[in-house]
């Protein structure tokens, strides 16, 4: 539905320069905003955490003055901090940081599918099974259904597997999403002047309609997909209603393994049974193809600040991919990242060597018979995404990148 409306309002829509049979997108819709600063003149680089054995030093620290946003992930500090109270710990990284750049946005990690035992707030429901026994999900003995339970442990953890237990929470249970629900509100209740966090990344925030639960032995009549999608919009929306009451700005790591594109696609009923609410989205090991940056359109269209990592095992011409998706589909308060998790890619954004100036144009799509073209054009660069249409093909091709800068684009 997002797209189908987005397409037909912009059919009349036209921007100076365009070439003919494009549709010149139109500004995103108003949507509450994070309460920081943005600069459109820079390329904002993410820097992305996952430091399990120690604090960031002076040097790295030191580091952070060139980013734009810092994000801290699952593994910082777990191993540091034996995988208990984790998040205590991660907390004080945020204030050391915070300390050092006052101006710079954190946002610290919290999961929505999994609960564990190394958060303290989630702690009890694995220690006392019996009050909380249905808030996760059960095989048929009574034990820990294991198509939803697991490890999460740190490079530098695996000889503490024991305490870095993950398992899905059970969101049928309505008293285990209240329970999850008061959680999210003393994380972000947790640092009411800002000085440790500005937002949260919820990560797997849409995991819940994947149904690895399909054969717990606890699970309700009611599993139908309306039931499951309408559970999902409502902890979306309590979740980001709790973090934004406490001025903490939200993130939601929605992969795409768990919905689908269309009119009707799961990604759009959820968008639109979130409408207006703020919140952010990240977007990680996603194929650059047509359907895929039509979406992002569609989404750019609602004002939905975003932030794309480029993984660390890419290939140049993939870094180059996601950066030209990033300049393409780049709106308020979005975010680009690259490389790998402990910073080992050369395939990895600097602060300067992508800045082309405040974008002349909004993102441009041109139809031609056997290809899409996205482009956006800047002072110092025009950026196209030449994405090929095969309807033979049941996945279609990865869109082909090219960055033509008045100014030597270095790698």
């Amino acid at each position: 539905m997002l797209l189908r409306n987005l397409l037909r309002c912009c059919m009349v829509v036209g921007v100076a320069g365009t070439v003919a049979g494009s549709l010149a997108l139109p500004p995103p819709e108003a949507r509450p905003t994070p309460t920081w600063g943005y600069d459109w003149s820079a390329l904002p680089v993410a820097w992305n955490g996952e430091l399990d054995d120690g604090f960031l030093d002076e040097a790295a620290l030191d580091n952070l003055a060139s980013f734009s946003m810092v994000r801290l992930a699952w593994k910082d500090l777990q191993t540091y901090a034996n995988c208990t109270d984790v998040m205590k710990f991660q907390i004080e990284q945020g204030r050391q940081i915070k300390a050092r750049y006052p101006h710079l946005p954190v946002y610290m990690y919290f999961p929505i599918v999994d609960a564990q035992p190394y958060y303290a707030s989630e702690a009890a429901i694995f220690h006392d099974r019996d009050t909380y026994r249905d808030y996760l999900f059960l095989n048929a003995s009574g034990d820990l259904d294991p198509a939803t339970t697991g490890h999460k442990c740190a490079g530098h953890a695996a000889h503490l597997s024991p305490l870095c237990l993950n398992s899905q929470w059970n969101f049928f249970n309505a008293s285990a999403r209240a329970y999850f629900i008061k959680a999210v509100t003393d994380l972000a209740a947790s640092d009411p002047n800002n000085t440790a966090f500005d937002g949260i990344f919820y990560d797997a925030a849409t995991a819940f309609l994947r149904g690895e639960w399909v054969n717990a032995a606890n699970l309700p009549k009611d599993t139908s997909a309306s039931t499951v999608l309408g559970i999902e919009t409502e902890i979306m929306r309590q979740v980001a209603s709790a973090s934004t009451s406490h001025n903490k700005f939200p993130m939601f790591n929605m992969h795409f393994s768990d919905t689908n594109f269309g009119a009707n696609g799961t990604e759009s009923l959820l968008m639109g049974n979130l409408t207006g609410q703020a919140m952010g989205r990240f977007y990680e090991m996603v194929g650059i193809t047509r359907p895929f940056l039509d979406n992002a359109l569609a989404e750019r269209a609602i004002s939905l600040p975003f932030m794309i990592h480029a993984g660390g095992s890419e290939k140049e011409i993939d870094f180059n991919r996601t950066l030209a998706m990033f300049l393409i589909m780049r709106s308020n308060y979005s975010y680009f990242s690259g490389g790998s998790y402990a910073g080992t890619s050369p395939w990895k954004p600097t602060a300067g060597r992508y800045d082309y100036g405040v974008p002349l144009t909004g993102p441009i799509r041109t139809e031609t018979a056997d290809s899409v073209v996205f482009e956006r054009r800047y002072p110092k660069a025009t950026v196209t995404l030449t994405c090929p249409v095969d309807p033979t093909v049941k996945h279609e091709p990865a869109c082909i990148p090219q960055i033509n800068a008045t100014v030597e684009m270095l790698l």
